[in-house]
């Protein structure tokens, strides 16, 4: 039987063909392999701009546009159809209902639970609340501006300063985070759930980075703390 059709399921079906056939087949055209090549590259840029427009809401950021004009000019993309593929993620109702119910945000609060958001509500920018049940503290990283990249604003304002007790319980509380997904990443088989591990040691650094950035602007505050311990009174 041989395959028929065009694109990339045509493509797979040949290769499988040749894996099974006895004598040799004819090899693919080239172009069919561009054209599966092409529907690749477009189906990435598209759920790129999906993926971005999700974690802004459609107001990208000066970074996120870089991410995509890089991403245009490395797949050959005219300006036309990279223009339409955002506009058409900007109107899509998944992308626009995970924006506003704002659970991308949330993300440690699903290893237990939030309260459900009706896809109704979205329209009225009801979002997503903490259930008070969650397994993690709210994180002290604060979301990174162009302003703050820059270095020209956002250091003006005196930033609130963590306590020595509290840099200790944070970092505690992240070494056991860190040492519990070590361990079920490490015994792990599945492919999604490796992944799905490794974006939370991923979470778990940018918060340490986020936390030392904040000691570094506003060095902790050191009232209550005696300088010399205890032990040191001894002459």
């Amino acid at each position: 039987m041989s395959a028929s059709g065009s694109g990339v399921a045509a493509i797979y079906a040949r290769a499988e063909e040749a894996q099974n056939a006895p004598v040799k087949l004819q090899p693919v055209p080239a172009f069919e392999l561009y054209k599966a090549a092409r529907e690749e590259e477009l189906c990435s840029y598209r759920s790129l701009c999906r993926v971005l427009c999700m974690h802004s809401g459609g107001k990208l950021t000066k970074q996120q546009r870089r991410i995509l004009e890089d991403m245009r000019e490395e797949l050959c993309l005219p300006t036309e159809r990279a223009e339409a593929e955002l506009a058409a993620a900007r109107e899509d109702v998944l992308v626009t209902s995970v924006a506003a119910s704002g659970v991308l945000k949330r993300r440690q609060d699903f290893f237990d639970g939030v309260t459900d958001v009706p896809l109704d509500t979205l329209s009225y920018a009801e979002s997503a609340k903490d259930d008070n049940n969650s397994l993690y503290v709210a994180q002290t990283k604060v979301a990174r501006t162009e302003q703050i990249v820059g270095g020209v604003h956002g250091r003006h304002a005196a930033p609130s300063k963590m306590s020595v007790r509290e840099i200790h319980k944070n970092l505690e509380r992240i070494g056991r985070e860190v040492a519990a997904t070590s361990s079920k990443l490490l015994y792990c088989t599945s492919v999604v759930d490796q992944q799905a591990y490794r974006n939370v040691l991923q979470q778990k650094r940018e918060q340490l980075q986020a936390m030392l950035r904040e000691v570094e602007d506003a060095p902790p505050d050191m009232s209550g703390i005696t300088s010399v311990m205890p032990s040191e009174h001894v002459y």
